[in-house]
Order: C-alpha cells, then sequence, then structure tokens
C-alpha cells in the first residue's frame, strides 16, 4: 500500500498561533531560555506620544516574523479605549497558510 503523505494538523497551526501569542505579549527578556530579545517591551503609559502605535506594531510584527514557521506578517494596532490597544497580526504561517491573531489588551 502507498504511504499516506504527511499532513498537517490543526493542532500543528493551534501551536504555531501560541508561540505568536506568547512573542506578542511575552514582556522582553521574560523567557530568558529564548534570548534577551525575545518579547516585547509593552509601553506601558506611554501610547500618548506621536508613533507610539506604530512603534509597537513594529515591535510585535519583528517578534511575529522571528518564528521559523512565519513566511510574512502584518501587524495593525489601535487605541480602543482609555489605555486600551486591539492588536490584530495577520501572519502568513508555512503549510497552514494565513491566520489571524486579534487580542484587546488593556493596561
Amino acid at each position: 500500500a502507498p504511504a499516506l503523505p504527511d499532513i498537517p494538523g490543526v493542532d500543528g497551526l493551534a501551536n504555531a498561533r501560541k508561540r505568536i501569542n506568547r512573542r506578542m505579549f511575552a514582556g522582553r527578556g521574560r523567557y530568558l531560555i529564548y534570548g534577551k530579545a525575545y518579547g516585547v517591551d509593552w509601553p506601558i503609559g506611554r501610547l500618548s506620544r506621536p508613533g507610539d502605535l506604530r512603534r509597537l506594531e513594529s515591535a510585535v510584527a519583528e517578534q511575529i516574523r522571528a518564528e521559523p514557521d512565519v513566511k510574512s506578517c502584518i501587524v495593525e494596532a489601535s487605541l480602543v479605549g482609555v489605555n486600551t490597544v486591539e492588536i490584530t497580526a495577520r501572519a502568513d504561517i508555512r503549510v497552514f497558510g494565513s491566520t489571524t491573531i486579534k487580542q484587546v489588551v488593556a493596561f
């Protein structure tokens, strides 16, 4: 009988999404096993200056692109309330294709 091809399972996509979420919301250096550059420095109390959201988008996208399975990523951040940011990350993950991760973060 011919061998069946390896078909990626849903658990593989869930694992990739979990790793992306961890990169998005872990404070820089929190997971020292991955290195000091792992994670994002969240600008708590500093989102009122011009360019703060763009810098946050850039930092989150940089972290997501560092995942070996991610081919490309676009991140959008918007203020949705006082000290509340909505982050939407659209990533193209090898084997699985496009996925969107959205989180609302209050701080």
